[in-house]
């Protein structure tokens, strides 16, 4: 634990959460990704998988094709993710969190590829694929947002 002044910062070694308090005021908690709650999946998304092809001397064609439908969870990402995703150069400006099928293909081997997401007439390219929390029952994808 370190403290200097008011600012307090504490790993906490059950569960592997690092908290940081400020004037015994709670700012940060990190470790596990907290799972949706009933009713929080209320986005409807569009999963494509992308293929550029050659279409000339130097222009590139897209081809998407449409993987899936899902009901998602919409977050934005903010504050520390979204500055360490600029540092290399992976932005992240968005999370969606749909259910984790292996019927459906939205686990994370399923959906490596070059996929984007079309949700509320805004377009995200699919930067990471994460099992959230490593339980199998949901899958999280951290997008990038291109054009609305």
């Amino acid at each position: 634990m370190r403290s200097g002044g008011r600012l307090r910062a504490q790993w906490l070694p059950v569960g592997g959460f690092m908290t940081i308090c400020w004037m015994g005021i709670e700012l940060f908690e990190g470790g596990d990704m907290q799972l949706p709650t009933v009713g929080e999946m209320r986005r409807r998304v569009a999963i494509y998988n992308v293929a550029f092809s050659s279409s000339g001397a130097s222009a590139l064609s897209e081809k998407r094709v449409l993987m899936l439908e899902a009901w998602a969870k919409h977050e934005i990402v903010g504050g520390q993710n979204y500055w360490d995703s600029v540092n290399v150069e992976e932005t992240v400006t968005d999370r969606f969190i749909i259910r984790y099928s292996k019927s459906l293909q939205t686990t994370p081997p399923s959906l490596k590829r070059m996929i984007e997401l079309d949700c509320d007439g805004i377009t995200y390219r699919v930067r990471r694929v994460t099992d959230m929390n490593g339980v199998g029952r949901f899958t999280a994808l951290e997008c990038e947002a291109l054009h609305g």
